[in-house]
Order: C-alpha cells, then structure tokens, then sequence
C-alpha cells in the first residue's frame, strides 16, 4: 500500500488536506469540526458500509462511583468531596458519538455538572466517546464502538473495505474523505 501510493496527495478545492484518521470508527466516522477546532469539509461523518464482523467489536468497562468522583476530583472538575451519584449522556452529535455527558452530584453538592465527552473519556480511559451507559448498584457500565476519535479514515474500516470489498486506496480515500482530488 505504500508503495502504491508514493507521491500521491490528497487535495480540496486545489489544498493539500490533513488527512484525520484513527484506528476504528465503530462503524460511523465523525465531523473532524466535532473533534477539533478545525474546518475541514472533506473529512464528514458518514455510515460505514463494511461488514461489521471484519473489525473489532464492541467493548465494555465498569466504573465505580468512587472510582469516577476520585478522577474529576483530581481533574478539578468537581469540588473535592463530591461524590457522583449518576452519569449519562446529556448531548449526542448526529454520528451517534456523545458531545457531553451528565454527572450528578449528592449530598451537599447536590447538583449536575456537565463534562465534555471527549475529557471524561480521556479521564476515565475510555476508548471512544461512541458510547452508552448502564447504570449498575456501585456504578456504571459503559458500552462502547470503536477506538480513537472517529473523524476522517478508519484504519480498521479501510482494511474491511480493501479485503472483504476489495477496494483499491482511491475507492478507500473517496469514501472516507468528501470531494478531494487525489493527485
């Protein structure tokens, strides 16, 4: 594959691109503009179209009450002392990916604070913000699609796409990057 794309670049409207990619998208890609900062029109979210058993699955991982207040204690993103009593998904971006997550307090900090999804994963070391919660006796679980941040090509998917649809890297970087011009 390197070797058959020496030389070649992507470009929009006659500029080179920063082509985003992560390692799995989890089956939708995002709007690099929902992950950065950045106004990059060829790098959209889209559906995947590859057979979902050509790619990792879904992941789980528990998280304690304790365990959750400790770490956004120490983030500075609660008071110290807090105690989480509920988290959930308060905003989604249109790809399904949470935009930000709720996290209730109890006890004299009574109240809610919202987190954006991209630092509450990185504080908890979740792998995706494409998740879910299921809210268990001393926590929660999270169920969770994908690896990285989604936006741009999917290392994962680009494989899918190349054995089991046997697409070549043009037909991969035009599925995945909007209106470029491969040079």
């Amino acid at each position: 594959a390197v070797d058959a794309t020496a030389g070649i670049y992507m470009s929009h409207e006659s500029r080179v691109i920063t082509a985003y990619f992560s390692a799995d998208s989890g089956g939708h890609t995002e709007d690099a503009s929902n992950v950065w900062a950045v106004q990059a029109p060829y790098c959209m979210a889209k559906k995947e179209i590859y057979d979902p058993s050509e790619v990792p699955g879904p992941w789980t991982k528990t998280v304690s009450y304790a365990t959750l207040s400790a770490k956004l204690i120490e983030k500075g993103v609660i008071p110290n002392g807090s105690i989480v009593d509920h988290v959930a998904v308060a905003e989604r971006f249109p790809s399904g990916r949470a935009r930000s997550i709720n996290v209730s307090l109890k006890g004299d900090f009574h109240r809610a604070v919202e987190v954006l999804a991209t630092d509450f994963a990185h504080f908890v070391g979740l792998s995706s913000t494409l998740i879910s919660f299921a809210i268990q006796t001393s926590g929660f679980r999270i169920d969770g699609h994908g690896n990285g941040h989604g936006a741009g090509m999917s290392q994962w998917g680009a494989k899918a796409l190349a054995d089991g649809l046997g697409w070549d890297a043009r037909q991969i970087l035009n599925f995945y990057y909007t209106d470029i011009t491969i040079n």
